[in-house]
Order: structure tokens, then C-alpha cells, then sequence
């Protein structure tokens, strides 16, 4: 085999001229052939901005129901290849305890408390 650069004599398992540093072949060796050729600066199509996943775990903080819609929303962004997948998984957690606890509360206040039965007139 010959380097198609400077026509150096080359083993059989060579990827670089030993010459010239030329590559051998034109596809890079850590892809295969099974395996489209992708430019090494372009993105991914696939990979979209999830801000629907930060937006819900911010929400989830304040009003949980917003968080628990937006979080679902950006799980199954993630699931799709957008990015944040464990803070809308997080978004979706936290917005649920949320609101159960908020639930509980409302159940102890509201059996707990007894407006008294009479009342003073003066």
C-alpha cells in the first residue's frame, strides 16, 4: 500500500503515513461503516431545548399543580432526546409532595379546628 500523499510505501495495517502523517483512508477510523459519516461540529437533531423542564422544577416550589404539568411536559421532552431529564423527574417528585402534604395539612386544620358554639354579646 502507498500513501496517496507522497507515495511512500506503507504496511497493510497503517492509518497514517509514516512520512508525511497523511491519513489513510478518508473515513476516520473510530467509525464504522455500519454508521452514518457525521460532521464532528454539528449538533444532534434530535436534541432540542427542554426550558419546559426548569421552568416546571421552579414551579414546583411555588404552585405545585403548574410544576407537576410543566415537569410531565419536560420528562417527555427528555424521553424524545432533550436535555434535563432528571430535574423534570425531580420537578414532577418534589410538586407531588407538595401537594399531598398541602393535602394533609388542610385535613388537620379543617378537623382541628372548632368555632366555639357560643358567642358574647355585650
Amino acid at each position: 500500500m502507498f500513501c496517496k500523499k507522497c507515495g511512500s510505501h506503507l504496511p497493510e495495517d497503517a492509518r497514517f503515513c509514516q512520512n508525511c502523517g497523511a491519513a489513510v483512508d478518508d473515513v476516520p477510523p473510530e467509525q464504522s461503516q455500519s454508521q452514518p459519516y457525521v460532521q464532528q461540529n454539528q449538533a444532534p437533531t434530535s436534541q432540542t431545548e427542554n426550558g419546559i423542564a426548569i421552568v416546571g422544577f421552579v414551579f414546583s416550589f411555588i404552585i405545585a399543580i403548574v410544576g407537576l404539568i410543566c415537569s410531565i411536559v419536560g420528562y417527555n421532552n427528555s424521553k424524545k432526546g432533550a436535555p434535563y431529564g432528571g430535574l423534570a423527574m425531580a420537578g414532577i417528585v418534589i410538586s407531588i409532595v407538595s401537594m399531598v402534604l398541602a393535602l394533609i395539612i388542610i385535613i388537620v386544620v379543617s378537623t382541628t379546628y372548632h368555632p366555639p358554639l357560643y358567642y358574647y354579646y355585650y
